[in-house]
């Protein structure tokens, strides 16, 4: 009986011995993991140093280009971090991300590398605009001139003149933070729509607000003036509500159309003839309303995964029989740009969107819980 005892014994005190090898090599893992994670965030912190200092470089160098009368334009950085072995045919074939297609019914198009252009624009600040006391939430230029609204979580709307750098207005009438801004086409009138549930037409030449409309429901995350009739003008909810106003009504106070749909909604788009709308909703669903018959004619969903829509930008329209254009482009929560072609949308009953085709899917943009937006930028040969 003493043998079984003694091998037991045995056993226990390699089991033991094990457990501690086992225990000792899983602290000293442990903690060169910890060791490698201060390391990285000693990189990432030297990183971002490096990159604020080429930037701030970069911005001196071309202010003292610019007071000294010379033409001058910032680092490319592209040609800092590029061996200088490498030409055009090397940056051509750069590691450029591929299109994914998406599988939400709409083909996607990957744009060759043999066609892709090296030359791109080399983008850099031209001015830097300071005045809000809280995140900028909208911005938006008006139409052939220099001003630039914008709206803050400060529950202000600031005009500014880029030219000047200056603010030339401040709207200080909303109770809480403002969420999207338009211009009308003429560039004398601006709505603002913000979380107090109210939307606020303003005259930008005399200054001051025209109405407010009040008696909304749920935050306003979208407003857009009817471009075919300035007096008229949408504004989206998370009341799962668009509201068509008219500023004329005055006996029901502007409410001329009220558009009930299953999610909130987060962006929109008014056709130039006024007869349509595209909406963007909380399901990542992409809307297409008719505004004569009141109905939602179209959907059509912007990814697999239905994360909500938070902006709708077009390009505008330069092809015969295309009067809306042919670029959409889509920002979602899942931080990704979606560029669509052949947007259109036919007026002739029945109503109906063009067959959208996905071009582009952006991503690199990291937020966690905040909204993306982007505008649409047409030059002679690109659109951005």
């Amino acid at each position: 009986m003493a043998a079984p005892s003694s091998r037991l014994s045995l056993s226990s005190v390699k089991t033991s011995g094990s457990e501690a090898y086992y225990k000792s090599n899983l602290d000293l893992v442990l903690k060169e993991n910890k060791q490698l994670r201060q390391r990285l965030d000693q990189l990432e912190k030297e990183n971002r140093g490096l990159k604020k200092a080429v930037y701030d470089l970069s911005v001196s160098r071309h202010s003292a280009c610019i007071e000294l009368g010379r033409t001058g334009k910032p680092f490319d950085i592209n040609s800092i971090i590029t061996p200088e072995s490498s030409g055009p045919e090397s940056l051509e074939t750069a590691d450029l991300p591929d299109i994914v297609p998406q599988k939400v019914g709409i083909p996607s198009v990957a744009v060759p590398k043999s066609k892709r252009q090296a030359g791109g624009r080399q983008f850099y600040l031209a001015c830097d605009l300071k005045g809000h006391k809280g995140p900028v939430y909208a911005a938006q230029f008006a139409r052939a001139s220099n001003l630039l609204a914008s709206g803050s979580f400060d529950q202000s709307v600031r005009i500014w003149d880029v030219q000047t750098q200056r603010e030339v207005q401040c709207f200080q009438e909303h109770q809480q933070n403002v969420a999207d801004v338009d211009w009308s086409s003429d560039g004398t009138r601006l709505l603002s729509g913000g979380f107090d549930h109210c939307v606020k037409d303003w005259d930008v030449v005399a200054g001051k607000v025209v109405h407010s409309y009040s008696e909304l429901q749920g935050f306003i995350q979208a407003v857009h003036f009817n471009p075919a009739d300035n007096d008229v003008f949408l504004a989206g909810s998370t009341s799962k509500h668009i509201y068509v106003l008219d500023r004329r009504l005055h006996s029901s106070g502007g409410l001329a159309m009220l558009l009930t749909g299953d999610a909130k909604v987060g962006a929109l788009v008014v056709s130039r003839s006024g007869n349509s709308c595209l909406s963007g909703d909380s399901h990542g669903a992409m809307k297409l309303w008719d505004l004569r018959t009141k109905a939602c004619v179209e959907t059509v969903y912007n990814e697999d995964g239905h994360k909500p829509i938070t902006s709708l930008s077009t390009s505008s329209g330069s092809h015969v029989g295309n009067e809306e254009g042919v670029h959409l482009a889509v920002n979602s929560y899942d931080n990704v740009l979606r560029v669509y072609d052949r947007y259109s949308v036919t007026e002739q009953p029945p109503l109906k969107l063009g067959s959208l085709r996905l071009v582009h899917s952006i991503n690199g943009t990291r937020t966690k819980n905040w909204p993306i937006k982007s505008s649409m930028f047409q030059g002679h040969d690109s659109i951005c």
